[in-house]
């Protein structure tokens, strides 16, 4: 089983979503170092790399501490890949 999440992080402190989400036994897919397990990935072959996206990003400007800079960029192609493959594979 797989879900794709929109996380917020209040905090900013290291690796905060992929130690919380292996807590609870959710582990990010592709992340090896905070316990996924490439053997549960039955249908489709386990990514390469942790499969975490900032979509959007708010910060405030490092010298103009009055001015928020926002970004935002679109999932790369494994990503996208990897969400259709799971997409197909749901209900099989």
């Amino acid at each position: 089983d797989a879900a794709l999440l929109k996380c917020r992080i209040h905090t900013g402190r290291t690796h905060q979503i992929r130690v919380h989400l292996s807590s609870i036994g959710y582990p990010i897919i592709g992340d090896y170092t905070y316990n996924f397990q490439k053997n549960k990935m039955k249908k489709i072959e386990a990514p390469k790399r942790v499969m975490l996206h900032a979509y959007s990003l708010k910060l405030m400007h490092p010298v103009k501490e009055s001015l928020e800079l926002s970004f935002k960029a679109e999932p790369p192609q494994d990503f996208k890949n990897l969400m259709e493959q799971l997409r197909e594979t749901a209900d099989q």
